[in-house]
């Protein structure tokens, strides 16, 4: 067999081809055809052309490390002992800018017809792997000669949270998390419950995305989630005897996305002991949140622009204002969900640069989040504020770009200095990477602490 980058040429580490106008996150998307264009192939230069060279050779990659989970079929991506970038303290491979990590492989079906393990995890290292590459279901793999599986096992746990409240205004703690269609019933709500106790160390105020309504995925036009919330906060008291309160504003019938019946929307949990809404007036699911004079919120807690076609079939920004019980000046908040990427091509697809779905939507979607935010920072240049949540798109790409120019807000990973291959919120196929992101105003940025959980990107 051929050594990877022993024998052959070390795989490409950032464009995967030169029908990527603008690279990899270039916008627009799906300029170009690979199957049309036919282009001449440079392995040195391009990813995807260097795997197309190798097409039905027999390879040996020397030390892989596992950079995903096992998909159903015990497919895995791996990185092999060659350059690479994005390399994250966990070995797995985090996407940078303009880099979505070209020089990694699937590892998939074995050809003697044994079975890759299902329970392996990001970090695993598999050693050497030989098989023969090929192309099948969108990706470049390679088909190895019998089953891998970890020579050495990586850790699937990660510390909690290194700092703590104060309880005051000098220092409160804030999360962002996303409990996955969350339900009354829901069989992870323990899980979600112990992470937030022992992990996330009982935050002052969490803003929470995915919370479904009180009958779940049930389609009958429930639309509350006051049981799922209290479920919840309930269970959150049993277990550590903190008392948290939530808020929320219920969306019109089956008009958010997310699962059908469901009603996911964002929601925000805070400690009784430590915040309180200021002035609370909570809004309808079509009441447009404004910013007076003051600043203050029209409605408190309110949804920004619910009726703009932006938001169409997706959560509308939950928008709060709050206070410390002991002293303090207010702070305002922004829980984000933004539109789904459901429905994008792969990155080794046909599509140049491969179909980012959805990025006009959250582009314009930032854009009105971003407007509102300007709005209150317009009024008081020294406002506090914070922006988090689920915003479905990575850092370097135009959608993001957009909201930190337009709200004049900066990502925490920024205000901190997180390395960048340590910034990530998420596993997708070959990478690490941030869908989830936290912003704050110039006022908050001093001695601001900000770390990334892994509580489940290294699960099996």
């Amino acid at each position: 067999p051929l050594v990877i980058a022993v024998d052959t040429l070390s795989p490409p580490t950032q464009d995967y081809t030169g029908l990527d106008v603008g690279g990899i996150f270039g916008v627009p998307n799906a300029v170009n055809l690979v199957s049309t264009s036919n282009p001449t192939l440079d392995p040195a230069r391009y990813g995807l052309d260097f795997w197309q060279s190798l097409l039905g050779e027999l390879v040996t990659i020397r030390g892989a490390y596992q950079t995903s989970r096992p998909n159903n079929f015990g497919d895995v991506w791996v990185r092999g002992a060659w350059n690479t970038t994005g390399i994250n303290a966990h070995g797995g491979i985090t996407m940078l800018e303009g880099d979505a990590n070209p020089e990694t492989i699937i590892i998939g079906s074995p050809l003697d017809g044994s079975k890759n393990p299902n329970n392996t995890k990001l970090g695993d290292y598999l050693g050497d792997v030989t098989g023969v590459v090929y192309n099948a279901f969108g990706f470049y793999r390679l088909l190895p000669l019998t089953a891998v599986a970890p020579v050495v096992s990586a850790s699937s746990e990660f510390p909690p949270v290194a700092f703590n409240s104060t309880g005051n205004c000098r220092g409160v703690t804030v999360a962002s998390y996303n409990a996955e269609n969350l339900a009354p019933d829901s069989a992870h709500l323990p899980r979600v419950v112990d992470q937030i106790v022992h992990k996330l160390r009982l935050p002052d105020l969490i803003f929470l995305q995915e919370v479904q309504d009180n009958s779940g995925p049930t389609n009958n036009g429930v639309v509350s989630a006051s049981l799922t919330l209290t479920t919840l906060t309930d269970a959150l008291l049993a277990e550590s005897g903190v008392s948290y309160n939530f808020s929320n504003v219920d969306p019109v019938n089956n008009q958010d996305g997310g699962q059908v019946g469901g009603n996911i929307r964002q929601a925000y949990l805070y400690r009784n002991d430590v915040l309180r809404l200021q002035d609370p007036n909570q809004g309808g699911s079509t009441d447009a949140n404004q910013v007076l004079d003051g600043p203050v919120l029209k409605y408190n807690p309110g949804r920004i622009d619910p009726a703009n076609p932006a938001y169409a079939n997706s959560r509308k920004p939950l928008a709060a204002q709050w206070k410390t019980l002991r002293g303090g000046k207010p702070f305002f908040t922004v829980n984000v969900h933004m539109g789904s990427k459901g429905g994008s091509s792969t990155l080794h697809g046909d599509q140049r640069p491969p179909l980012n779905n959805g990025v006009d939507k959250r582009t314009t979607q930032n854009e009105v989040a971003a407007a509102f935010i300007a709005e209150i920072l317009a009024k008081d240049p020294k406002a506090r504020i914070i922006a988090a949540g689920d915003f479905n798109e990575f850092a370097q790409v135009q959608p993001m770009r957009v909201f930190a120019d337009k709200s004049g807000l900066t990502n925490m990973d920024d205000v901190v200095n997180t390395p960048p291959e340590e910034r990530y919120s998420y596993l997708f196929d070959m990478n690490c990477q941030t869908l989830d992101h936290m912003y704050a105003s110039n006022a908050l940025r001093r001695n601001a602490k900000f770390e990334h959980l892994h509580l489940n990107t290294w699960q099996d």
